[in-house]
């Protein structure tokens, strides 16, 4: 409840606001958090090609089938007989006569006016707002030039290719077509839908430069023509009346389904449409209408799966529902093994030179800190190379995390020496680190701004821990009797 959410809210405050942090323990969490660590890596790669051998027994194949068999199963599926109904296939043997098309033009036509229209040429040039003072005056010297020869008679199309600055315009005279209003940048908009035909505006800054508009023809606001009305009032006609027959045959469909729900003859009948079939498919889903998480979710409802009925009308989308029975079930089954040898074999082998680079890379390790092998004999023996050597934090985004955590969990190396660790990663791969040198991380050497976030982030830590250890201490002082048949 509200009450019970703040009173618990105010709890959290409280414990919150008696948080505190020492220096000593500031200092503690950065020297460890903030920590760096000097390493270089030297991966034994998990494959089958560095194998001793590649011969597997039958016996392996054998046991590593019946003991993984899960591993080859199929999933269960089922395939559905479905009946469908929509509006968009409704409409399609929907058929509108003419009259009804003129008469609907004729309701309509004071509101199928088509908007007024205007066809200009303009010259752009170019200036971007911001511009420097050289830029802006070689501009405005470049628009004098134009202003000057316009004036003087000479053709808008011929200046607009030759100073136009927009390329879309510019080859075809400045000619940006018919446009209605709120097509162009306001400012443009403002003065072209404000002047006569044949005008040409004064220099109009917008925020691509200076634009010079010749205005070539209006096209007043009109009542769009029949023909060129017609397909849209189609769509209206056939819309609605498939609406109708939508609402009247998705009811009577359903009730048919529900009332014989052993068969959907007598639905698909109904609505005039057939019985379709789709592929097999498991709980993911198939392709088609069994890709939709509706179906495959009514598909293995027990109302389908086990009692063999028909489902509930299943809606896709507001116009569009379909009714849906089982038509086959397949369990989960198992592949046979010859079916999958080579699947088997090849997780053999994977597992095999899991394991060989695993315990190469631990004897490599027990050698290395005992001094009894060097890192250069390793890369001689192996053809193998340790990586460059790195300087890394906690955070470090370049090295995989399971190294990054091995890495910090590795005792400080004594002086002069290196330590060594290993570590398997999810990939199989065996990961030596060689360990050289630790830098504590140092409060007096982090900006001020994080210092304030670590102690925040100190203190946020302390209260949840205080506030865990106030509810835990409740929990054990109080009698609390829980209902196992009520959860």
């Amino acid at each position: 409840s509200l009450r019970t959410d703040l009173m618990q809210s105010q709890l959290r405050n409280g414990f919150r606001q008696a948080s505190y942090v020492t220096d000593h323990e500031l200092r503690e969490t950065v020297r460890l958090q903030e920590q760096k660590r000097t390493l270089q890596l030297l991966t034994i790669p998990a494959s089958i090609d560095r194998l001793q051998s590649q011969e597997v027994s039958e016996a392996e194949v054998t046991d590593h089938y019946e003991q993984n068999g899960h591993r080859y199963e199929v999933a269960e599926q089922v395939s559905l007989e479905y009946i469908e109904l929509s509006v968009a296939t409704l409409m399609a043997g929907v058929v509108v006569e003419e009259t009804e098309l003129q008469k609907l033009y004729e309701e309509r036509k004071e509101s199928l006016v088509a908007d007024e229209e205007r066809n200009a040429r303009h010259i752009l040039i170019e200036l971007a707002d911001g511009a420097n003072e050289e830029t802006t005056s070689a501009a405005e010297a470049r628009l004098a030039e134009v202003e000057s020869k316009l004036a003087a008679g000479e053709p808008f199309e011929a200046l607009a290719e030759q100073y136009s600055d927009d390329p879309g315009s510019a080859t075809a005279g400045g000619d940006l077509g018919f446009f209605p209003r709120g097509i162009m940048v306001p400012e443009f908009d403002q003065v072209v839908f404000a002047m006569a035909e044949g005008e040409t505006s004064a220099p109009v800054r917008t925020p691509f430069g200076y634009h010079l508009i010749r205005l070539q023809e209006i096209q007043t606001a009109e009542i769009r023509p029949f023909e060129g009305v017609r397909e849209e009032l189609m769509v209206e006609l056939k819309r609605r009346a498939a609406d109708e027959l939508f609402y009247e045959q998705s009811e009577t469909m359903s009730n048919i389904a529900y009332e014989e729900p052993d068969s959907l003859e007598g639905a698909a009948a109904s609505a005039g449409g057939e019985i379709q079939r789709s592929e097999l498919f498991s709980r993911q889903g198939g392709e088609g209408v069994s890709a939709r998480p509706g179906v495959v979710q009514a598909a293995f409802s027990d109302l389908v799966l086990k009692d063999g009925k028909n489902s509930d009308p299943i809606e896709l989308a507001d116009d569009h529902i379909v009714i849906l029975r089982l038509n086959e079930h397949r369990p989960v089954s198992k592949k046979l093994l010859e079916e999958v040898r080579s699947e088997v074999v090849e997780a053999i082998l994977t597992a095999r030179s899991r394991s060989e680079a695993e315990t190469q890379g631990k004897q490599w390790v027990e050698q290395l800190q005992q001094q009894e092998r060097s890192e250069q004999q390793i890369v001689t023996e192996s053809l193998l190379e340790w990586g460059k050597e790195r300087r890394i934090g906690r955070d470090a985004g370049e090295v995989s995390t399971e190294v990054v955590a091995h890495a910090f969990r590795m005792a400080i190396p004594g002086e002069n020496r290196k330590g060594y660790a290993g570590v398997t990663l999810s990939g199989g791969e065996y990961v030596i680190v060689a360990l050289s040198r630790v830098e504590e991380g140092r409060l007096d050497e982090m900006e001020s701004a994080k210092q304030q976030a670590m102690r925040l982030e100190v203190s946020e830590r302390n209260m949840r821990s205080h506030y865990q250890s106030y509810i835990a201490s409740l929990l054990d002082e109080a009698e609390v009797t829980v209902y196992e048949d009520q959860l």
